[in-house]
Parts: C-alpha cells; sequence; structure tokens
C-alpha cells in the first residue's frame, strides 16, 4: 500500500517484517532439509503409486502423488533418493518404475 506524506509525494510503506508470510513449516525453514521421517513417507508413497500405475513419467507421477504440495526440491530429492536405493528405476528419458526385485 501507499501513503501520501506531507510533501505530497507518494511514499511506501515499511516492509513486512521477514518471515510473517512463511509457507513452509518453520523446522523446514531453518535447516532446509526436511525431516528424515517426511522424506521416508515420501519415498513410500513414490513407490506405491508405482506399484499401483506401472511407469509413469516424472510431471505424472508428480502429479498423481500432489507431490507440488510437499515443498521445494523435497519430489526430486525423495525421487532420487528411492532410485539410489534401488526401489525405483529410470526407464528412458524422465520416466521412472518400480525396479525389479532381486532374487536371491
Amino acid at each position: 500500500m501507499v501513503t501520501r506524506g506531507r510533501s505530497r509525494r507518494w511514499q511506501r510503506e515499511p516492509a513486512r517484517m521477514p518471515g510473517t508470510r512463511g509457507v513452509w513449516p518453520p523446522s523446514e525453514a531453518l535447516n532446509g532439509l526436511p525431516e528424515e521421517a517426511d522424506v521416508e513417507r515420501e519415498i513410500r508413497q513414490i513407490v506405491h503409486v508405482l506399484r499401483e500405475m506401472g511407469p509413469l513419467g516424472r510431471a505424472t507421477l508428480r502429479m498423481h502423488l500432489e507431490a507440488i504440495l510437499w515443498g521445494p526440491g523435497r519430489f526430486s530429492r525423495a525421487l532420487d533418493l528411492a532410485a539410489r536405493r534401488g526401489l525405483i528405476t529410470r526407464v528412458g528419458g524422465r520416466n521412472y518404475a518400480l525396479a525389479a526385485r532381486r532374487t536371491g
């Protein structure tokens, strides 16, 4: 909002206090990393969707998970960790599928 001063010139109001319009949980905002339990839950969700629906493109997987609500970078981090652990695999381009189970 803009206010008028004595000199009849337009002046900006002072900015809001930092952090008053925060969107993400404070615990995540302080250290920048999601809690370990959150990451594990997100990985389980990725595996579950791929098990139920079969191979999916990255954008489609993100949409089914509603991962846009997870917070910045969280979907990519969970997807990367799931792939590193061998739970999912990349199958051409930007598609992902469950990794083949290892038999003994």
